[in-house]
């Protein structure tokens, strides 16, 4: 199934372990392949990675961009998200979706899971 974007002027993606400038005009990509995506907006860097759920967002960024292959990422965010889970019961249901998410390679959806549990507790 093809994936659209539109593309802001100046947008910033990854697609893959590339970076991609998108030119002074908004535009729309249709990307034809199961390549990781992630859009200048969604990245987060390892220095804004300060709280515990945005470290979990950043390690599955990690997962995604690198299609489940790495393995020192993928163990650092079960045993973050243990810790997490552990210390925070409210976010146990929001947790164990983004688990299950990625326990079937579908990492976009553990990384939107992370990002929802992040909207509804900004000071986590």
């Amino acid at each position: 199934m093809p994936l659209h974007l539109y593309i802001k002027p100046n947008e910033k993606l990854i697609i893959g372990d590339a970076v991609v400038v998108n030119g002074p005009r908004s535009t729309t990509m249709t990307m034809l392949s199961r390549t990781p995506i992630l859009r200048e907006k969604h990245i987060l860097t390892e220095e804004q990675a300060d709280t515990p759920l945005k470290r979990l967002q950043y390690l599955i960024q990690a997962i995604l961009l690198s299609d489940g292959s790495d393995l020192p990422a993928r163990e650092a965010y079960d045993a973050a998200a243990l810790m997490l889970s552990e210390r925070a019961p409210a976010l146990r249901a929001g947790l164990a979706e983004a688990q299950n998410h990625l326990e079937a390679a579908r990492y976009y959806k553990a990384l939107q899971a992370i990002r929802t549990l992040r909207n509804a507790y900004p000071h986590d």
